[in-house]
């Protein structure tokens, strides 16, 4: 396997980070996520990695911190690399507006939002969760059946109450007032 090909530019185009690593993600807060051999860890501005390449996934850092997954387990790290909420969730995402959208692991596949506590502060209840955007987090109600592919999502408030009901096969999170949504599966 060939490795290497992403990297980073100035300005000019020139190279300030050699095109090393397997695939790389933006900077964010100020660290980059890279993949290398199979595993992700972060660099610095120089390509220097702070925390090394180590885990099977991972998420670009948001507010502070970045989940990442360990042993088939999602949880999440600090910019130092320290565990700071353990490794207990079947799926999680980055943080936004204080909450995190996790897949919970008791086997319910079900989706809640946790605070930076690691505590639920909306309960596993979805069937899917994206992360909140100007108030709101689009979500879908219930989970399918097993074999079953396919949400239906409204937009919940930070209490996890519906405030525009599922009825959109995709949902974007919202922007300077609007949200992209469909009603139509994708045509292709």
């Amino acid at each position: 396997m060939t490795f290497g090909g992403w990297g980073f530019i100035d300005r000019s185009g020139t190279f300030t980070i050699p095109p090393t690593f397997d695939y790389a993600w933006s900077f964010s807060e100020g660290l980059a996520l890279v993949q290398i051999a199979g595993k992700r860890g972060f660099i610095d501005k120089t390509g220097a990695f702070v925390i090394p390449a180590q885990f099977s996934n991972a998420r670009s850092f948001a507010e502070g911190l970045a989940a990442v997954e360990v042993d088939r387990k999602w949880g999440f790290i600090d910019r130092s690399g320290k565990s700071v909420i353990p490794f207990g969730f079947e799926w999680a995402e980055s943080f936004s507006e204080e909450l995190a959208p996790v897949q919970d692991a008791s086997g319910s596949r079900a989706w809640g939002y946790i605070n930076k506590s690691g505590n639920f502060a909306i309960e596993p209840q979805f069937g899917d969760a994206n992360p909140f955007s100007e108030g709101l987090a689009a979500a879908s109600p219930g989970i399918p059946p097993s074999g079953k592919w396919g949400h239906v999502y409204g937009y919940i408030d930070r209490t996890g109450v519906f405030r525009i009901q599922p009825q959109y096969v995709m949902a974007e999170p919202f922007k300077n007032g609007f949200a992209l949504v469909s009603r139509k599966a994708f045509p292709f």
